[in-house]
């Protein structure tokens, strides 16, 4: 265990994680990762809270990241992953998830809405808005959405989003069908959202 932790030291950039002991294993609290060389070491600190991987040269994560089940902040911004596992979908008590500029991921896996403790989410391309994004009812913090013609990308998916605060950009509007589909999107009532864009 002690070579293991050596190891992690050498590619987190900087120290800074959060630590108990327990029964005399250290448990760690946040990583900050700089390599994507210990990806599948630091899957087994299951008590880790934080995780980032922002600007790290990786490509993919393992399927095992779905048993970091105390996760809350998980950031892989500025990354080449071109996927991400569906176990992803098995943190529940995420509460913040950033994928600012990932150019290499295409979309998000299904079953996003069962984050159901996701507050703040943070894109900057309209490919990661998840599917039925209005199930994220505890959602905050959402920068872009994108209106679709498909089941669970309409603008109603907006109405159900009743803490979103900040700025938003709608983008798609030529996809909303009539004046009663724009209004359940409630936006007069998101008092909180100081900035509305669209696109």
């Amino acid at each position: 265990m002690h070579d293991l932790v050596h190891d992690l030291a050498q590619s987190i950039s900087p120290i800074r994680q959060q630590q108990n002991v327990f029964d005399g294993v250290e448990l760690w609290h946040s990583l900050f990762l700089n390599s994507g060389s210990f990806i599948n070491k630091a899957m087994d600190f299951k008590g880790l809270r934080v995780l980032k991987f922002g600007g790290a040269d990786i490509k993919s994560l393992p399927d095992s990241i779905g048993k970091l089940k105390h996760l809350r902040y998980f950031d892989i911004s500025k990354t080449k992953i071109e996927r991400l596992s569906k176990s992803i979908t098995q943190l529940y008590l995420l509460e913040t998830l950033r994928l600012l500029r990932c150019f290499e991921l295409e979309q998000l896996p299904g079953g996003m809405k069962n984050l159901v403790n996701l507050r703040h989410l943070y894109i900057s391309d309209v490919r990661h808005v998840p599917v039925e994004v209005g199930c994220l009812t505890s959602l905050q913090t959402l920068q872009l959405f994108k209106v679709g013609v498909e089941s669970g990308r309409g603008i109603v998916e907006l109405g159900l989003l009743v803490e979103l605060r900040g700025e938003l950009v709608i983008d798609g509007l030529e996809n909303v069908r009539d004046k009663e589909e724009a209004r359940g999107a409630r936006l007069l009532e998101k008092k909180k959202l100081h900035k509305l864009t669209y696109k």
